[in-house]
């Protein structure tokens, strides 16, 4: 991939959201950073290779944010489980395609980040060009 890759942050907790944002970016991405619920129009503007949804105050609202977003696109999905273990099974019916615990290991975002953008490459490539 010659572009910079693509990082949609969708989380409503601001802190959560900017440490993320840092985080990611360190790793090499661009980032924009919208709400779990503007999360599909951003993912139109965006075109992101890789979404990351942070739970809301409504599990339901994130998993359907998820499930919306695989709907429309091959974009690699992190699920961020502020529950984490008990909402996981959440996240896989969903189709996330990983999830992590908040408050997650910093050391994890690059291996996440990598991972997943090596899997989805080919699917991504018609998506977002």
């Amino acid at each position: 991939m010659t572009e910079i890759p693509r990082a949609l942050i969708a989380e409503e907790n601001e802190q959560v959201a900017s440490v993320l944002e840092i985080q990611v970016r360190n790793a090499g991405y661009d980032t924009r950073v919208s709400t779990p619920d503007a999360a599909i129009a951003a993912l139109d503007e965006y075109r992101p290779h890789i979404v990351f949804v942070g739970s809301t105050r409504e599990e339901m609202t994130a998993y359907a944010t998820c499930r919306a977003i695989r709907e429309r696109s091959p974009v690699a999905i992190v699920g961020l489980a502020g529950r984490f273990p008990y909402d996981i099974p959440g996240w896989i019916t969903s189709k996330a395609d990983a999830w992590m615990p908040k408050p997650w290991n910093p050391r994890a975002i690059p291996v996440v980040l990598s991972a997943l953008l090596d899997k989805i490459t080919g699917a991504l490539n018609d998506y977002v060009n």
